[in-house]
């Protein structure tokens, strides 16, 4: 992908809104049974959903 695509920019300002969140959501992950998909990771997946209308969440 190319440095000045708008998925880059897209990411880099998500990153920057989620970092408080990922911090606070990390205390109520399970410490016991299978791991979690973090909620920021979710989210920039739904969003990377709607840019390229892909229509299936598997």
């Amino acid at each position: 992908m190319p440095a000045s695509h708008l998925l880059r920019a897209i990411s880099g300002l998500m990153n920057e809104a989620l970092a408080d969140v990922r911090s606070d959501l990390k205390a109520v992950y399970s410490r016991i049974g299978r791991q979690s998909i973090a909620p920021d990771k979710l989210w920039c997946t739904l969003l990377l959903q709607l840019f390229h209308r892909i229509r299936s969440k598997r």
